[in-house]
């Protein structure tokens, strides 16, 4: 929606723009509360040896030699407008488009990516922790490496949470019950 991107757009918000007599488009605008927010929060998030991500990360990123400060600056830069290098422009579109941290499947192949390893060690990570491809329920792909967290709650019928607890991963359900993930 930052993008005026709105082919997901579920009918809740035709119903939120009714209500509020706005449209998707200004509740997201560079210059609303809303939009000013979301453009200067991160895409993808290190906390001790997880990144948080809503799509993933593609392994062809360890060529261009980015950090996560890197895509970070470059993703919001691009969501400003702001005046960008052609280099980091293209840089930046590359981030926005199918293999950036939004629209990235690629974990959710049977095989695991080619150069995932080389991925995992340029950020210094243990795990990527992604949402944006639903499950039935939260797993784990490539030796505990990739934990999926879209269980599919955007349908109503079901859903989950990751807990972190320590070094303990569990599946929150809806019923209040724990279940061990590792």
């Amino acid at each position: 929606m930052l993008t005026n991107d709105l082919r997901y757009l579920s009918d809740k918000y035709l119903h939120v723009e009714k209500l509020l007599n706005q449209s998707m488009t200004e509740l997201y605008a560079p210059t609303s509360i809303l939009g000013t927010w979301l453009r200067s929060k991160n895409v993808v998030l290190k906390l001790n040896d997880m990144v948080f991500l809503h799509g993933g990360l593609h392994p062809e990123l360890v060529d261009k030699s980015l950090s996560l400060a890197d895509i970070n600056q470059l993703f919001r830069l691009y969501l400003s407008e702001k005046s960008l290098s052609e280099v980091d422009k293209n840089i930046a579109e590359y981030l926005h488009g199918i293999d950036g941290p939004i629209w990235y499947r690629g974990y959710f192949n049977e095989e695991q990516p080619i150069g995932f390893a080389k991925l995992i060690a340029h950020f210094n990570v243990s795990k990527f922790i992604v949402g944006h491809t639903s499950q039935e329920q939260i797993e784990t792909r490539y030796k505990d490496k990739v934990i999926a967290i879209d269980s599919s709650i955007k349908y109503g019928n079901n859903g989950e949470i990751l807990l972190i607890e320590g070094d303990k991963f569990y599946r929150g359900l809806l019923n209040g019950q724990k279940i061990q993930l590792l």
